[in-house]
């Protein structure tokens, strides 16, 4: 039993490079403007992909946490591969639209479960000091992936068309379907009570929010610092667009990025070993935080720079969080708790991107990463306030 436990940990890496080989990044901003949509119209996009996201991210991590994860898994990883048939089907805001909401109805079943099930699964081989180094790795090889993906899918688009990328991430998403079917479903002690479904949700948010303050402001910062790196990821290429960037380089700063990303989340662990959790939370926020400032106020070129160290803070941030909500979390919730920052992450980029693309369209985009880095570094600063200030009365 082990040793087929044990195999998760490697089925768990092609799952994730299914999900970050990602082709279609480099370009899909191009793409919707080919189509003839402006910063504004792909930014409701997002923002309504995230809110397919937000609507179903706890209710799919409930059902990871109780119908198991691997199923949960399997369902995301098919709505994943459907949503990447309708971009290569359709065309134009509509045809847009059914695809994105697929595609976040699908990585709401995904998010959550993957770690939760590689947590428990390193819980039953009493292996759980190696997460941080695992979920590391398993960030960093999918950000490796989706730095290859950038290269290759913009020599795609540069040398067929813009759609071309999406038939090869159709293809692409076809091993994550294979390798959640060959996960094994770690055995759990805990289990939900008898209540109904919707009671034990309520219960679980009870539990985040009222019963346990720690994890209630861990979750709120976590989030913040998630909503912030989407965000950035998503003005990644209009920035290229403002510092006059050739399309022939997209795809070599976009791996660069990735690459940034991944090398960041292969030394996490060594990071978090090094610093205490309130430190490396500052640092954090100091890296993402500080980027924002940099790219708003730098020359276009240098302002790129500035992109990259928002991309380090968001390399050591996820594993390392994940793994702070994972220790103040019981088995048989951690897939709903997980789900629910990723709902908040979501829920922060829905809410702000349609108005920091109005921003970039009506003024430039320096001015709307101006107003993002006043949100994220209010709010942010109030967050580790509170938390320092709950640690040194412990």
């Amino acid at each position: 039993m082990e040793k087929n436990l044990a195999s998760n940990i490697y089925k768990l890496y092609w799952l994730k490079i299914s999900k970050w080989f990602l082709l279609v990044m480099p370009i899909i901003v191009l793409f919707y403007q080919e189509s003839g949509m402006d910063i504004q119209d792909v930014m409701v996009i997002q923002s309504i992909f995230s809110i397919a996201v937000v609507l179903m991210e706890v209710p799919s991590g409930y059902m990871g946490d109780v119908l198991g994860r691997r199923k949960s898994l399997i369902v995301g990883s098919v709505l994943v591969f459907v949503g990447y048939v309708f971009y290569c089907l359709t065309s134009g805001f509509m045809g847009f639209l059914v695809a994105a909401v697929t595609l976040g109805i699908g990585t709401s079943f995904v998010s959550g479960s993957d770690s939760a099930l590689l947590y428990d699964t390193l819980l039953r081989l009493d292996r759980t000091s190696e997460y941080v180094k695992l979920e590391g790795k398993y960030y960093a090889i999918g950000n490796f992936a989706e730095a290859i993906a950038g290269v290759l899918g913009g020599l795609l688009a540069a040398h067929f068309s813009l759609v071309f990328p999406f038939y090869g991430q159709a293809a692409v998403s076809v091993i994550g379907i294979f390798a959640a079917i060959s996960l094994v479903e770690p055995e759990r002690t805990q289990v939900f009570s008898t209540k109904s479904n919707w009671q034990n949700i309520k219960d679980t948010i009870h539990y985040v929010f009222v019963g346990n303050q720690e994890l209630k402001w861990l979750i709120l910062y976590a989030s913040l610092m998630g909503g912030a790196t989407i965000t950035i990821a998503w003005f990644a290429q209009p920035y290229f667009l403002f510092a006059e960037v050739p399309l022939v380089y997209y795809g070599i700063l976009w791996t660069a990025l990735n690459l940034t990303v991944g090398v960041a989340s292969w030394f996490a662990h060594k990071v978090e070993d090094s610093v205490t959790a309130l430190g490396l939370m500052w640092g954090v926020f100091v890296l993402i935080v500080g980027g924002y400032l940099g790219a708003a106020f730098s020359p276009a070129m240098v302002g790129i720079a500035f992109l990259f160290v928002v991309y380090i803070g968001r390399g050591i941030a996820t594993p390392t969080f994940n793994n702070f909500i994972n220790s103040h979390t019981s088995s048989d919730r951690r897939a709903t708790v997980l789900s629910i920052r990723s709902f908040l992450f979501r829920l922060i980029f829905a809410v702000l991107a349609p108005f920091l693309g109005w921003i970039t369209d009506v003024y430039t985009i320096q001015e709307a990463l101006l107003v993002a880095f006043v949100i994220f570094g209010v709010v942010g600063l109030v967050c580790l306030g509170v938390i320092g200030n709950n640690q040194r009365k412990q």
